[in-house]
């Protein structure tokens, strides 16, 4: 694995730079000295080792997560919604259900309820990768005309 090393200061969490700007340091050893005749004094910085492999797959690697949210009415002219969830996790519609009255239980509605974590789980996966977020919105009338 190739490792690379950095220098962040304790206070403020800014990256440090060594002598002539570098940042980056490919052995441990070399960040000491550079940090010292750049002034940074010892103890006032901490050293973090960073696996370049996955750094750079990470900024090559972007995809999206998007979602898409289509706004519509239903034959009563009733508000309907529907999102469209990225691979993995179930997608949602929310709508009236007077046309059904005797199935209008809270069960039914929000039953969506029980992937939320699974949802969020997804999503937060995608930021620990760098995945863009994305959420789009249209409606659905819009697009007959």
């Amino acid at each position: 694995m190739s490792k690379i090393y950095i220098a962040v200061h304790k206070e403020t969490k800014q990256l440090l730079e060594g002598a002539r700007g570098q940042a980056a340091y490919k052995r441990r050893e070399s960040i000491g000295r550079s940090m010292g005749q750049s002034g940074h004094k010892k103890g006032t910085y901490d050293i973090i080792e960073v696996d370049a492999a996955k750094l750079i797959e990470k900024a090559f690697n972007t995809q999206e997560f998007k979602i898409e949210v289509i706004h519509s009415t239903n034959w009563n002219d009733e508000a309907f919604v529907e999102m469209n969830m990225p691979k993995g996790c179930e997608d949602i519609s929310i709508g009236s259900l007077s046309e059904y009255p005797e199935d209008a239980s809270l069960g039914r509605d929000l039953s969506f309820v029980y992937s939320i974590p699974t949802m969020m789980k997804r999503a937060y996966e995608a930021g620990v990768r760098g995945d863009v977020f994305v959420e789009t919105h249209r409606d659905e009338e819009e697009d007959e005309e």
